[in-house]
């Protein structure tokens, strides 16, 4: 009788847990579920952005770039939006001058950025209020030439993207108050752990600057 009883009670055990599991997994699809649906269905308010920025940079590593940038994503509370974004800009480097190992050294160079966005309002859409934005990502330089970044040169690594801002958002139509205008002061950081260098080749660089966005929101 126990040697009948056992394997009963093992399968028992198991098709318990099995249950228990099975009720766990559809427990976390409903609430996957119910997390997709509303940006689906459009409970969540879509927001857009097209954005220029201009940064300066400093430090011994340095290039200014021109950035146009677009964000795309979901406002999921009054106070929070998050969504993806994509950029090509133009990094403006040293004049060229520097010998890059028979490799040619250019004073431009495309690059594209890759990123989250975060953004934190401070306020209502109905009139002028406050953001703090967080972008975090990857950068990649065009082409196969060096750019040269006045006492070094880089080449065409990946490269980690991360631009904090502060900024004032202001609404175009009080009736329609999604559509605005965005000024914000911003830092952006280029880094890459062994991406070449006039002295060491595999070198850690560092790239930061200082600079303004401006942007339209829809």
């Amino acid at each position: 009788m126990k040697r009948i009883l056992a394997p009963v009670l093992l399968l028992a055990a198991l098709a318990a847990s099995s249950t228990s599991a099975s009720a766990q997994y559809y427990e976390l699809a409903n609430h996957l579920g119910n997390i997709i649906r509303p940006a689906l269905s459009g409970s969540f308010a879509y927001r857009g952005t097209v954005e220029l920025s201009g940064i300066a940079g400093v430090g011994y590593d340095r290039i200014n770039t021109l950035e146009i940038t677009t964000v795309q994503g979901f406002k999921y509370a009054d106070w929070f939006f998050m969504g993806a974004g994509l950029g090509i800009d133009l990094a403006i480097g040293g004049d060229g001058a520097i010998d890059g190992w028979n490799h040619p050294v250019k004073q431009y160079k495309a690059m594209m950025p890759l990123f989250s966005d975060f953004r934190f309002n401070i306020g209502g859409e109905s009139k002028p209020s406050f953001f703090v934005d967080l972008r975090l990502g990857a950068a990649w330089f065009f082409g196969d030439n060096y750019l040269d970044t006045r006492h070094n040169y880089i080449d065409n690594g990946t490269y980690f993207y991360l631009k904090p801002g502060i900024g004032v958002r202001f609404p175009l139509n009080k009736e329609n108050p999604t559509r605005a205008f965005n000024v914000a002061l911003t830092y952006q950081l280029l880094t890459n752990s062994g991406s070449g260098g006039y002295f060491y080749r595999d070198r850690s660089v560092t790239m930061s600057g200082f600079g303004v966005t401006l942007g339209y929101e829809w």
